[in-house]
């Protein structure tokens, strides 16, 4: 997934310890923290951001990618996407 220079930064400070994460859980290196969502629910709170999904941000972000004219392919390869309809399905916003 592409990172504007913030994230890298953030990315770039994270101790690289033993685990193939590089958001490991503090209690299990084997696994990843992103099963742990106390860090997003205080996020989007203070943000005044609630009704937002972690996985509307990843629609988000494919709407955004088809905008600056990446291929439907492109995308669908940063996604992990096996066909093309799938990536369709998140470059559209979901609905409320």
């Amino acid at each position: 997934m592409p990172l504007n220079g913030l994230a890298l930064r953030i990315l770039e400070r994270q101790p690289r310890e033993e685990s193939p994460f590089v958001f490991p859980s503090p209690h299990d290196p084997s696994r990843p923290r992103c099963s742990e969502l106390r860090l997003w629910r205080q996020v989007h709170r203070e943000a005044g951001i609630e009704d937002v999904r972690l996985h509307d941000l990843r629609h988000g972000q494919a709407s955004l990618a088809l905008r600056q004219c990446e291929t439907v392919l492109a995308i669908g390869q940063l996604f992990g996407h096996r066909s093309a309809e799938t990536t369709l399905k998140d470059t559209t916003p979901p609905t409320p």
